[in-house]
C-alpha cells in the first residue's frame, strides 16, 4: 500500500479542510513529519487508519474522540484517504455531519461511509452504507485488521517498547490478534470442554447405576439377581392358582349369561304386550290419517295450479293497490302543474304588458334626446341676438359684473319669453337623453323576465302533459290488475268447491289449509302411516313367537346366580392383580439389571476416553513441564520468524553486537512462558535481559522488532504488498552515532521499495531528510499541513 492523498476536515486538530498530496514527495522514499508538540502530527496517521477502519490507530478512538473541538456545529467532520495497492488505486471516504430534528430542534448526526476504485478514468463505488461494511472492505483489500494495521504500517510511540518488555501472556494477547491464532486457543478450549463434559458424563453414569440399585432396594447387582430368582418362583405358584380360578369363573359366567337371556325374553314379552295396547289405541287416529292422505293425494294433483292462482291473486292485489296509490299521486301532481301553468300564463301576460310600455317609453326618450342638438343651436342663436339678456343671465348677486365691475345688479336686462321656453324644452330633451340608457336597461330586464315567464309556462305545460299520460297508463294497469284478480279468485273458488265435495265423500271436514300441503309434508304423513302399520304387524308377530318359546317355562331368579358369579370374579381379579404385580417386578428387575450392565459397560469406555482427553487437555492448556500451552507454542514459532526478520535490522543498528532470541526454558511459579525475549550480546558472549539495554539500545531493539513484525505479519496476511511504514517518535533518545546507524537502517529499509514516514522533533533529522510534511498551527486554534521537498 502506498499513500497518494489524505484529506481531513474538523478532524483532530485540523478544523479547516487540509489536503496532503504524497505524490509531491516524488522519488523521496523517506520523509519527515515535523511540527510543534500537539500540532497534529500523529493525527495524520490517525486519519489514514480512520478512513480505512473508522477507528484511530490502535482502534482506541472513534467519531466522538476525533471530532475537532473548535469546529463549528454546522461543519462536517471529513476524512478521505487515497492510495495504491499493487496496480490498483482506491479511495476511502468517511464523514459525519449534524442537523436539527424536524419539530424537536434536537441535534442529530448523519454518517456516510464509502469505498471507491479507480476504473476507466473515473471513481467506481465498491461499497457504501454501514461503517462495518466499509471496514470489512479495507480488511479484505489489505488483509489486516485495525490493530494489525497499527502494528504493521503505523508504529505508534512506545508500542513496540511495550511489546519488547511484555510478559509471555501479554505478548500472546497481542500476537493472537496480529496472527489470528485464536483457532489454536479454540482447539485447546474444545479439548478442555470435552474433558469436562466426559467427566460430567462419567459422573452421571455412576449416579444412574446407583439410582437403579436404590430403586430396586439393593446395594449391588448380585443382590438384584437374587431378587429376580425369588420373583420367578412366586410367579409360577400364582400362575397355577389363577388357572384353576379362571375355569370356575368361566362355568359361572356361562350359567349366569343363560339365565340373563331367558329373563330378557320374559321382559320383552311384557313390553310387547304394553306396546300393542298403545298401538291399538292409536288405531282410529291412524284411520283418519289414512283417509286424509288419500284426500291430500287428490289435492296434490291441483296443488301447483292452486298455489300459482293464490300467488297470482296476491300479486294482482298488490299491483292494484300500487297503481291506485300511483294514480292518487299523479292526480295531485297534475293539479300542481296545472296551477303552475296558470300562474306562469298570468306572469307572461303581465310581462308582455310591461314590455309594451317600456318600448314606448324608450322610443319617447330616444325621440326627445334626438332634439338636443337642434335646441342647443336654436338657444345659441337666440342668445347672440340678445347679448344683454345673455349677460344678465350670467350675473349673480355679490359677484362682480364682467363689464362694469359692480357687485350689485339692481336692474338686469330681462330675458325674452322665447329664450326661456327654448331653455325649458332643452332641459326636458337633455333629461330624456339621460334617462334613455336606464330605460333601455330596464327594457332588456323586462324582456328577460318575459322570456323566463314564457319558459316557465312551457315547462309547466310539458310536465302537465307528461303527468296526464302517466296517469292514463296507470289507470289502464290498475283496471287490468283488477280484472286478472277477479279471474284468479273465480278459479280458486272452483278448485275449493271440488275438494270440498271429495272431503265430504271421505267423511272428513273440508279444511283446505290442512289438505293443501307440499309433497314433503305428504311424504311425512305416508311415512308415519307406514311406520304404524309395520310396528303393529311386527309386534304381533314377535309376541306370537315369544308365547310359543316361553310356553311351560318360568322366569329365573338372577340374584343368587349374579352373587355367585361376582364372588368368583373378585377372587380371580385379586389373583390376577397379584400375578401381574409379580410379573411386573420380575420384568423391572430383569430390565434394571440389563440397564445397570449397559451403564457399567458405557462407564468403562467413558472412563478410558476421559483419561486420554484429560491428559491431552492438560498438555494443550500449558499444564506441562515447560508451562507452554498449544497457542503459545504456535505463537513461539511465529515469534521466532519475527525475531529472525528483526535481527537482520538489529544486527545493523547495533554494529553486529546484539541479536534478539526467545527464552525457551520454563520460569518459576505458575506463570506461562514461551514468548519471553532475551538479548544475545556478542561482546560479552552471553545472554542478557532486554531491560539491561540502554534507552537508545531499547529504541533500536524495539524499532527492529517493529520492522520484523511488520514483515512477518505481511507474509502471514496473505502476501499483500505493503509499501509504506510510518514511525511515530522515538529518535530523541538516540546519540549521534546511534542516530547515524538508525538512518542507515532506514535507508536499507528504503532500498526494499518501501516509503518510510517519520514523526520526530529531532532537528538533526530535519537537516538530513529533505522531503517533509510541515505541520503548523493556525490562527483559529487548529492545524494545517503542507508538503516540502
Amino acid at each position: 500500500m502506498k499513500p497518494l492523498k489524505l484529506t481531513l476536515q474538523a478532524f483532530g486538530s485540523y478544523i479547516d479542510r487540509t489536503e496532503i498530496d504524497f505524490e509531491r514527495l516524488g522519488e523521496n522514499r523517506i520523509f519527515l513529519i515535523s511540527g510543534p508538540t500537539g500540532g497534529g502530527k500523529t493525527t495524520l496517521l490517525d486519519a489514514m487508519c480512520f478512513a480505512l477502519y473508522c477507528r484511530a490507530t490502535g482502534g482506541r478512538r472513534s467519531w466522538a474522540g476525533m471530532r475537532a473541538a473548535g469546529a463549528p456545529p454546522e461543519q462536517e467532520t471529513l476524512v478521505e484517504f487515497e492510495f495504491t495497492l499493487g496496480r490498483e488505486r482506491y479511495r476511502f471516504c468517511r464523514s459525519r455531519s449534524f442537523y436539527k430534528g424536524r419539530g424537536t430542534e434536537e441535534l442529530k448526526s448523519r454518517e456516510e461511509h464509502a469505498c471507491y476504485q479507480w476504473r476507466e478514468e473515473a471513481w467506481t463505488l465498491l461499497v457504501s452504507g454501514a461503517e462495518s461494511r466499509v471496514r470489512e472492505a479495507a480488511q479484505r483489500l489489505l488483509g489486516l485488521t485495525c490493530e494489525q494495521f497499527s502494528q504493521v504500517i503505523v508504529l505508534p510511540q512506545g508500542e513496540f517498547l511495550r511489546l519488547l518488555l511484555s510478559s509471555s501472556r501479554e505478548k500472546a494477547e497481542i500476537f493472537q490478534t496480529l496472527f489470528s491464532t485464536a483457532r489454536w486457543e479454540e482447539v485447546t478450549r474444545r479439548f478442555v470442554a470435552e474433558s469436562r463434559e466426559l467427566t460430567n458424563q462419567l459422573s452421571r453414569v455412576e449416579d444412574l447405576k446407583n439410582t437403579i440399585l436404590r430403586q430396586n432396594g439393593v446395594e449391588n447387582p448380585e443382590q438384584l439377581e437374587e431378587h429376580i430368582a425369588g420373583y420367578r418362583g412366586q410367579l409360577e405358584e400364582q400362575t397355577r392358582k389363577l388357572a384353576v380360578l379362571e375355569k370356575s369363573l368361566q362355568a359361572a359366567a356361562q350359567k349366569y349369561t343363560a339365565a340373563q337371556a331367558l329373563a330378557q325374553k320374559f321382559t320383552e314379552r311384557q313390553q310387547l304386550e304394553k306396546r300393542l295396547t298403545r298401538l291399538r289405541k292409536d288405531g282410529p287416529e291412524m284411520d283418519r290419517l289414512e283417509r286424509t292422505v288419500r284426500l291430500a293425494e287428490q289435492a296434490q294433483s291441483v296443488f301447483p295450479h292452486y298455489t300459482a292462482l293464490k300467488k297470482s291473486l296476491q300479486e294482482k292485489r298488490r299491483e292494484y293497490e300500487s297503481c291506485k296509490k300511483a294514480q292518487e299521486t299523479q292526480t295531485r301532481e297534475r293539479q300542481r302543474w296545472m296551477g303552475q301553468a296558470a300562474a306562469a300564463k298570468t306572469a307572461l301576460q303581465e310581462a308582455e304588458k310591461r314590455c309594451v310600455l317600456g318600448e314606448a317609453y324608450v322610443e319617447q326618450c330616444r325621440t326627445e334626446s334626438g332634439r338636443v342638438a337642434a335646441l342647443n343651436g336654436e338657444l345659441q342663436k337666440r342668445l347672440e341676438q340678445d347679448a344683454a339678456a345673455s349677460l344678465a343671465s350670467l350675473l349673480a348677486d355679490g359677484e362682480p359684473c364682467p363689464v362694469c365691475g359692480a357687485v350689485h345688479h339692481p336692474r338686469p336686462a330681462a330675458v325674452s319669453p322665447d329664450l326661456e321656453e327654448i331653455r325649458l324644452r332643452l332641459g326636458e330633451a337633455q333629461k330624456a337623453a339621460e334617462q334613455l340608457p336606464k330605460a333601455q336597461a330596464l327594457l332588456r330586464q323586462r324582456h328577460a323576465e318575459q322570456q323566463q315567464a314564457r319558459q316557465a309556462l312551457e315547462e309547466a305545460q310539458g310536465h302537465t302533459a307528461a303527468v296526464e299520460k302517466s296517469l292514463a297508463d296507470t289507470t289502464a294497469k290498475m283496471l287490468a290488475a283488477q280484472q286478472a284478480g277477479r279471474e284468479s279468485q273465480q278459479a280458486l273458488q272452483e278448485i275449493e268447491a271440488q275438494l270440498s265435495g271429495a272431503a265430504e265423500s271421505l267423511g272428513l271436514k273440508a279444511d283446505l289449509e290442512k289438505i293443501m300441503v307440499e309433497a314433503a309434508v305428504l311424504e311425512q304423513w305416508r311415512g308415519r302411516l307406514e311406520a304404524y302399520k309395520s310396528d303393529l304387524s311386527g309386534s304381533q308377530q314377535r309376541l306370537l313367537e315369544l308365547a310359543e318359546e316361553l310356553a311351560g317355562r318360568e322366569a329365573p331368579e338372577l340374584g343368587p346366580l349374579k352373587e355367585s358369579f361376582e364372588q368368583i370374579q373378585r377372587e380371580n381379579t385379586s389373583y390376577a392383580q397379584k400375578t401381574g404385580a409379580l410379573r411386573q417386578k420380575l420384568e423391572n428387575g430383569i430390565s434394571s439389571l440389563e440397564e445397570w450392565r449397559q451403564q457399567a459397560e458405557a462407564g468403562a469406555a467413558l472412563e478410558q476416553r476421559q483419561r486420554r482427553t484429560s491428559r491431552l487437555a492438560q498438555l494443550l492448556s500449558g499444564k506441562n513441564a515447560r508451562k507452554i500451552p498449544l497457542q503459545l507454542f504456535v505463537l513461539g514459532v511465529m515469534l521466532d520468524d519475527v525475531l529472525t526478520c528483526a535481527n537482520s535490522f538489529f544486527a545493523t543498528l547495533s554494529g553486529g553486537r546484539y541479536s534478539l532470541t526467545r527464552r525457551r526454558d520454563a520460569i518459576g511459579g505458575n506463570a506461562l512462558s514461551g514468548l519471553d525475549i532475551e538479548v544475545l550480546d556478542a561482546q560479552v558472549g552471553g545472554v542478557r535481559a532486554v531491560e539491561t539495554l540502554s534507552g537508545g539500545e531499547l529504541f533500536l531493539a524495539s524499532l527492529s522488532l517493529a520492522f520484523g513484525l511488520s514483515g512477518v505479519v505481511q507474509n502471514y496476511s496473505g502476501g499483500v504488498r505493503l509499501d509504506s511504514i510510518f514511525i511515530d517518535e522515538g529518535f530523541g533518545s538516540l546519540d549521534q552515532e546511534t542516530l547515524d546507524t538508525a538512518m542507515k537502517a532506514l535507508t536499507q529499509l528504503q532500498s526494499t521499495g518501501r516509503m518510510v514516514g517519520i514523526i520526530s522533533h529531532v532537528s538533526e533529522l530535519k537537516s538530513r531528510i529533505a522531503a517533509q510534511i510541515m505541520v503548523r498551527k493556525t490562527a483559529n486554534g487548529g492545524s494545517t499541513a503542507e508538503v516540502w521537498t
